[in-house]
């Protein structure tokens, strides 16, 4: 045999390894493919059954006292507003971030309106936001925040919510809702227990789920491309404090009182 014959069939040899090593690295890649796929199923399968099975409440229900009668909104400051004192409603969602903003410049100055009973300030939780940002937290902090009036600390709750709202699509987790903001909110001994045992209970979780429901279809009969922020007097939908950023209380409760007429 020649020395280019040798030569030749060396090549030939190492081109043939050479193939073979990469058909055998892209089967071994295919094959590890399928298993991270099958190990994401499994993962996403299991993923969603916890969270069929979390969704299950496992005590018995209940409805906050705040509750506005039959209805499914809340009372800031139950019982304090003066006879013929206007009822604004403020629907919101945990999730919304112009909710927040709403929250940051009208919030205090409308609880301190409801504290001395100028206003009835009433509050309709949403969690629509749930199913744009492909979580259930609007829902988790809905409930949450109804296990804090069953403990007398819904407006503190409420105002740590909002505070502390996670960057847009994060969602809110289970730790802060329980623990951090329960916290902050000033729910203590006791009241600490009760308040977690409700949350983990889900003890309100009708109560949101059915407020949710009754919010939204408030809501779009009276505007149809309803969305949150939004808020009404005495039942008419209210614009006005778009225009009220500025406003001292005082101006602020002459525009609500002046808004039905």
């Amino acid at each position: 045999m020649s020395q280019n014959s040798s030569r030749r069939e060396a090549m030939r040899a190492q081109q043939q390894a050479q193939e073979a090593a990469a058909r055998h690295r892209k089967i071994v890649g295919i094959v590890a493919g399928i298993l991270v796929v099958a190990i994401i199923a499994a993962v996403v399968i299991w993923a969603v059954n916890r969270d069929k099975g979390s969704e299950e409440a496992t005590g018995p229900q209940v409805k906050p006292p705040s509750a506005t009668g039959s209805a499914h909104a809340y009372v800031v400051n139950k019982g304090k507003a003066k006879k013929g004192a206007p009822v604004l409603k403020v629907y919101e969602d945990f999730q919304c971030p112009v909710c927040k903003q709403v929250e940051d410049i009208f919030g205090k100055k409308f609880e301190t309106l409801a504290a001395s009973g100028d206003i009835e300030l009433q509050w309709q939780t949403l969690t629509f936001l749930d199913e744009n940002m492909r979580n259930d937290s609007s829902e988790r902090a809905a409930s949450a925040l109804a296990c804090a009036d069953t403990v007398n600390k819904l407006a503190p709750y409420h105002d740590t919510v909002f505070a502390n709202q996670p960057e847009e699509g994060t969602g809110y987790t289970d730790d802060q809702l329980r623990g951090d903001f329960a916290k902050d909110a000033g729910i203590t001994g006791a009241d600490l227990t009760k308040f977690q045992r409700c949350y983990d209970t889900k003890a309100t979780k009708d109560f949101a789920a059915t407020a949710a429901d009754e919010g939204l279809k408030e809501g779009t009969n009276l505007e149809k491309k309803f969305g949150t922020p939004f808020m009404t007097v005495n039942g008419k939908t209210w614009e006005d404090w778009k225009n009220l950023t500025s406003a001292n209380q005082a101006q602020l409760l002459d525009a609500i009182r002046t808004a039905d007429q």
